[in-house]
């Protein structure tokens, strides 16, 4: 048993795998399991983690951790230049290491403890530029055309991404064939539009939130032919029968990589297709531009109703989580040019 061991700084990584696999199944906070990906996630930050340490001068048994090692490892990260998100995401596995020891989850703090200045830990939701495709000048039908000639399921998933603002995971994981439920199907009350089919996006959403998308222009309607035709059966996702998941995502990112849709290419990604619809659609329920777009925010008289309707949209439980994608008030884009691919 792993209580027995002596205290030997020699055998940590034999500690540190034997704690992960005791604990790793466990939530942090509530009395239930993890996916697979959290487990993933924390296993290979822990062992970055005490090998970091270990190369600042920590030679020790991960049982030893204590509010100094966390202390100068905020440190290293700030050093580092990590995003004030990374740094909150990285205490927040070691808080739960933390409890796995016995420890109180009060030992790790908040970031703003560790440092002098709050804003470098200080993670924002509002957004201050456009990240969409249009704000970069990037054309989606030319980019689909070049995704065709390499991969018709990555075509079919940019195609759903910028139509119904799905997520890279949701749009792979769709069935085509099945989410589709029609609006005479549906009874919800107070809403103008009942009559429209909805898609049901149920399978990959974060935290298994599911949510009933409108299927209400041409550009959905177009994007969900598409992508059934490239599927056989009902059960078949988008992302095909032939490869797990894991398999589906790194694929999709080695033909983004190709096509240029990087932050270092044409300066855009693919969750920028989840930003695009956000803002077209408060445009669309507002009868203004979204404030990242100069719109006027708060003073629109739509406002608050419009960031509803794109929460709900999105999968979000919080109307204020829209932020994130079009800002919080009359906030511009940063000035400068896109990359011209407009063709």
């Amino acid at each position: 048993m792993l209580p027995d061991l002596p205290i030997d700084p020699r055998r940590w990584m034999h500690v540190l795998l034997a704690l992960i696999e005791q604990n790793n199944h466990r939530h942090g906070v509530k009395p239930k399991g993890v996916s697979h990906k959290t487990m993933h996630d924390r296993k290979v930050f822990l062992i970055s983690f005490f090998r970091m340490l270990r190369a600042e001068g920590y030679r020790m048994d991960p049982r030893s951790l204590g509010g100094r090692h966390v202390d100068h490892a905020v440190k290293v990260w700030i050093e580092r230049g990590l995003k004030p998100a990374t740094i909150q995401t990285n205490l927040s596995m070691v808080r739960v290491f933390a409890t796995w020891l016995g420890k109180p989850a009060s030992m790790v703090k908040a970031a703003t403890h560790y440092v002098p200045d709050p804003a470098l830990v200080r993670r924002t939701y509002t957004a201050t530029e456009d990240k969409s495709w249009t704000a970069a000048g990037v054309s989606l039908d030319l980019i689909r055309e070049k995704a065709c000639a390499i991969d018709h399921r990555a075509a079919a998933a940019l195609m759903l991404m910028r139509a119904f603002g799905l997520r890279v995971k949701e749009a792979y994981m769709l069935r085509p064939n099945v989410a589709v439920i029609e609006g005479r199907m549906m009874v919800i009350k107070s809403d103008a539009w009942t009559l429209e089919d909805y898609l049901a996006v149920v399978r990959g959403t974060k935290g298994g939130r599911k949510r009933m998308v409108p299927v209400d222009t041409d550009e959905k309607r177009a994007a969900l032919e598409f992508a059934k035709a490239l599927t056989r059966s009902t059960q078949e996702s988008v992302g095909g029968p032939m490869r797990s998941l894991a398999q589906v995502k790194r694929r999709h990112y080695y033909v983004m990589d190709l096509l240029g849709v990087t932050k270092g290419a044409l300066g855009i990604t693919s969750h920028g297709l989840r930003h695009e619809y956000a803002s077209e659609r408060y445009e669309t329920f507002a009868g203004a531009p979204s404030p990242i777009r100069g719109g006027a925010g708060k003073e629109v008289p739509g406002d608050d109703s419009a960031r509803i309707r794109v929460a709900k949209e999105l999968g979000h439980v919080r109307r204020s989580i829209t932020n994130a994608y079009y800002g919080s008030s009359a906030n511009p884009p940063k000035s400068g040019g896109g990359f011209g691919l407009t063709s």
